[in-house]
């Protein structure tokens, strides 16, 4: 679970974090890793309110895996797949496993009764208990089978995941999965050969992995998880993951970087120690820790939605000029710099005390604490019957709070300081654990409360020392987080240890508990009051049962290995010593280099400053301040609009900053025209048609509304541009000789989404007469073209392209190029693309389609007239197929079937040598199309959607069914 509504607190503090998952707009990763128990989770059960939903094994298996052959779709990583189920957790993370666990099995029961007194239909099949995702039971160890043969199976058939290594780290395995993830990383990160500039995707949904995210110290980090909706949500009852329905996040800890820069930029010059970024992000981690998470509960009256982090931060940029360094020292807590931190930041214990006093005193502290008088305030306490001073009343208030929460009959100043000792001790356990790993399987913080942030003092000689032990064994943890309803999840000599009254350990089973709020505001937050586990009773119950186990169990109740497939890897193999971990970034990182798809905010000059704005990240404007990014002046949109026309339209953009989605602006808006481009066709001395864009400056009708603008205009709007989004742009080249005429033929598309895309073709001899293009929606391509040897004279060319509907980032627009057969065999051409819009080839250069397109005589007068069809495959090659495959489209024997596809680099020679010439020397065109010249004029392919006769009547640059967007000026 991580920290509770930390992940919409930065998401409203920081809005360009996240980006919306688009085709063709996740950058390329090295490595992808699945935090898989929020999958396993999602996939089993899905509606825990309906106590009559059922879903059978088999389908939340198939669900699973699904997810996960989808997830690897979308990021395609390039080295690394790694997925962690938890293991048996540290006993820290055992005690808040166990209080949901309790909590989980009475929210059950109260939702049966709740149903049977209804009157509703139960149905007599078990319900599924989300208890049994634990390590240990039979559920997983089913789970872990399936996942093993599926990621088998997957390796053996699909191609996509060959050539890279792919992990399972299963539930045998001990620790939670992003944890075994992050030993993972330390490991590669330790090597003499890991690259600094590795990009590494986290999928996960525990806001936790934020913290994760930054700890690594890997420039370039991205967390992956779906949409999550504030304000009411319903999930669907189906395992059917349609692309369309699910929406993806993208969390950029490379950009959260930047804005934690930001936030501490007024203290950079007023330290006497170097500002140094890594140890400003370390101590920001820190300061997370204060807030509560999964080991510790939060300190009293620092909460979330009580503004307790922006507090944290005015505290350390007041305190760290005062000191002699950062705080967090690579995981490593520096006592005495920690203890002057809390000490300012104890003053606020007293503030949230006095705003907790009745409604006129909480509105006099609310004006200024400081600006209280002692009269007015004994004045206050006078009209409710006390007499005493602030600092009296405060002193009592927390001897309550201590005798309440912890029995503490009149707590003493050496329980005090056990408390603050207990308390520093648990957060240096949680950085251990965040920055090397788990130093302690054992310990746990042993309170269901934290103290007075003002009582954690006197800690700075304090020695921190922790048990280096073993992990539980899983039925060791099972008997340690269930309660008595799930039983049965364990072996029957377990079972008697929770149901017989007489066991040695019955009190750790209470069947009624209760539960504290504690300043949280919804139930799920509330602190669950169950006894903590006495580990040597449990140990000791678990022993003498232990021989009543048969094989199976006894297999199931040990640890295993992580599985590399082909090879198994010791579950110790990633945890290495202290002196091997590198801290900090990394050596060779290029800083000047930006990466495909990485957002980074130094694109473009711009200040920050945190204003009351009411971002709408969410369903609901903020209600606390957010970092607000101002764009600088730019001298060079300080121009006459006409100026800024010739500059920008027509010609490509990248916009939505700082996510830099390629465009071509279409169209420019300002208060009183719209200007748009429009093409000039004229007949040259070579017989030749050549383009000659013009702008045309149309007097605004109407008023525009722009909607879903992804910034928030601070002042008036002068331009808008509109550019439609570029989703792919490919072309096919080829020569070819046709009845003893060179032919150049260039096959181009530029689509959104599933829109029909005309092209067209280039040729030293007569052009084609006709070119469309229509979106098929059965997945199939069908091409036919005829030619006439005698005059060189085409008819009519058609193209049926259609999207893989296999993957979200799979824009499988496909072109077909008319090559000669002999051309095609021969030289097998392949020409490798480094484009991050075409989707053909992953980064080695292979191939991510496969066609089968067949060739066949013709008793025509050219030897090469041909009718394709073709069906998507996944291929890696480039090669004829085998003879028991040749006639797949065809049943005749006349016709030979070859794989082809292929493209090439704008940058390589292929193009400047062979393509370019020709954009510039002539272009012939179907009459019933309009041109772009951006490639002419760039080097580049043309990135424009062109329009057949039915799309232009109307206005000559509409797109049909499209969606523009906009940036400002």
């Amino acid at each position: 679970m991580g920290v509770p509504k930390f992940y919409r607190w930065i998401s409203e503090r920081y809005p360009c974090l996240s980006q919306v998952v688009e085709e063709n707009s996740v950058p390329e990763f090295d490595n992808l890793y699945l935090d898989m128990n929020g999958i396993i989770h999602n996939c089993t059960h899905i509606d825990d309110a309906d106590v009559c939903f059922r879903i059978p094994e088999n389908e939340m298996f198939d669900g699973i895996c699904r997810y996960i052959e989808f997830l690897f779709a979308i990021v395609r990583p390039k080295k690394v797949f790694f997925m962690a189920v938890d293991g048996v957790a540290p006993r820290a993370k055992m005690n808040q496993q166990r209080a949901r666990r309790f909590r989980s099995a009475k929210d059950a029961e109260i939702a049966l009764k709740k149903a049977v007194d209804a009157g509703a239909k139960i149905s007599t099949e078990n319900r599924f208990d989300s208890n049994c995702i634990t390590p240990g039971t039979e559920f997983m160890d089913r789970l872990h089978s399936r996942l093993q043969y599926f990621t088998a199976l997957k390796i053996t058939t699909d191609p996509t995941w060959q050539g890279i290594k792919i992990y399972l780290s299963g539930h045998n395995c001990p620790g939670e999965g992003e944890h075994k993830i992050m030993d993972f990383i330390r490991c590669e990160r330790s090597r003499s050969d890991y690259d600094p500039n590795t990009r590494h995707c986290l999928y996960g949904l525990d806001a936790d992995l934020i913290m994760l995210g930054l700890c690594s110290h890997e420039p370039y980090f991205a967390l992956l998880r779906e949409e999550i909706i504030f304000g009411g949500f319903k999930k669907e009852k189906s395992l059917k993951f349609d692309v369309d329905a699910i929406k993806f996040h993208l969390l950029h800890i490379s950009l959260l970087r930047e804005y934690i820069s930001w936030e501490f930029q007024s203290v950079k010059n007023k330290l006497s120690f170097p500002f140094d970024i890594e140890s400003i992000i370390d101590d920001w981690v820190l300061m997370s820790f204060l807030v509560g998470n999964d080991f510790i509960p939060h300190l009293p009256g620092v909460h979330i939605h009580e503004n307790a982090l922006p507090l944290l931060y005015k505290t350390y940029i007041s305190v760290l000029p005062e000191l002699d360094g950062y705080m967090n020292e690579n995981g490593i807590l520096n006592l005495s710099r920690f203890e002057k931190f809390l000490k300012h930041f104890a003053k606020n214990d007293r503030k949230c005390f006095i705003e907790k006093l009745d409604d006129e005193l909480y509105l006099a502290s609310k004006r200024n604490v400081n600006e209280v008088s002692l009269d007015e305030i004994f004045f206050l306490f006078s009209k409710i019957g006390w007499t005493l001073s602030v600092n009296r009343a405060f002193k009592d208030h927390k001897r309550n709070y201590y005798f309440d929460k912890m029995h503490y009959e009149n707590i003493s100043k050496e329980e005090l300081q056990a408390q603050a000792e207990g308390y520093v001790k648990a957060i240096q356990w949680n950085l251990h654990y965040y920055y090397h790993g788990c130093c302690s399987w054992s310990w746990y913080y042993p309170h269901h409360y934290a103290p007075y942030i003002s009582d954690v003092t006197n800690f700075s000689n304090f020695e921190i020392n922790f048990d280096k032990n073993e992990p539980f064994l899983p039925f060791q943890q099972l008997l340690g987080v269930l309660p008595k309803s799930s039983a049965e999840l364990l072996p029957f000599p377990f079972q008697e240890l929770m149901l017989q009254p007489d066991s040695p350990i019955s009190d750790f089973f209470p069947e009624n508990f209760s539960t504290d709020l504690n300043g949280k505001k919804n139930d799920w937050e509330a602190v669950v009051l169950i006894p903590f586990i006495d580990e040597s009773r449990l140990l000791s119950a678990v022993n003498a049962k232990m021989p009543l186990l048969d094989d199976e169990e006894k297999l199931r109740n040990s640890h295993g290995p992580h599985l590399l497939f082909v090879e198994n890897i010791d579950m110790n193999d990633f945890h290495i010593s202290f002196e091997k971990v590198k801290f900090g970034l990394l050596k060779g990182i290029k800083w000047d280099f930006s990466y495909r798809g990485f957002p980074t905010l130094q694109h473009i000059p711009h200040s920050a400053q945190l204003e009351d704005a009411g971002v709408q990240v969410f369903n609901f404007p903020s209600r606390t301040p957010s970092m607000i990014l101002k764009i600088l002046p730019r001298a060079d949109f300080e121009k006459d609009i006409s100026e800024i026309v010739n500059d920008l339209i027509g010609k490509e953009v990248y916009f939505r900053w700082p996510f830099l989605t390629r465009g071509l602006v279409h169209e420019i808006w300002t208060s009183d025209y719209k200007l748009i481009t429009i093409f000039q066709i004229e007949l040259n001395n070579e017989n030749t048609l050549l383009p000659d864009p013009l702008v045309e400056f149309q007097l605004l009708d109407r008023i525009i509304t722009v909607k879903k603008v992804l910034s928030i205009p601070v002042g008036s709007t002068g331009t808008i541009i509109g550019i439609p989004l570029v989703k792919k742009v490919e072309v096919i080249f080829d020569n070819y000789f046709l009845g003893g005429k060179n032919i150049r033929l260039m096959l181009r598309t530029s689509c959104l989404d599933h829109e029909v895309s005309s092209s067209y073709c280039s040729a030293t001899t007569n052009p084609v007469k006709n070119f469309s293009a229509n979106v098929d929606s059965e997945h199939r391509i069908e091409a036919s073209t005829s030619a006439t040897a005698k005059n060189f004279d085409y008819g009519k060319v058609q193209i049926k392209c259609a999207p893989s509907r296999q993957s979200l980032n799979r824009n499988n627009s496909h072109l077909i190029s008319e090559n000669a057969h002999k051309n095609i065999y021969e030289k097998k051409k392949k020409i490798e693309c480094d484009d991050p819009h075409y989707s053909s080839f992953d980064k080695r250069g292979n191939f991510q389609n496969k066609f089968n397109w067949s060739f066949s005589p013709s008793a025509r007068n050219s030897p090469y007239n041909s009718r394709h069809i073709g069906e998507f495959r996944s291929s890696q090659s480039f090669q004829p197929l085998n003879s028991s495959e040749q006639r797949i489209n065809d049943p005749s024997n006349e016709r030979d079937s070859y794989f082809m596809k292929y493209s090439y680099n704008p940058g390589s020679s292929e193009f400047c040598n062979n393509v370019l010439p020709s954009l510039r020397n002539g272009m012939d065109f179907a009459s019933k199309n309009v041109y772009s010249p951006t490639a002419a004029q760039y080097g580049r392919p043309p990135s424009y959607l062109f329009h057949n006769t039915s799309s232009i009547k109307s206005d000559p640059i509409a797109y049909q069914n499209q969606v523009f967007h906009s940036i400002f000026l």
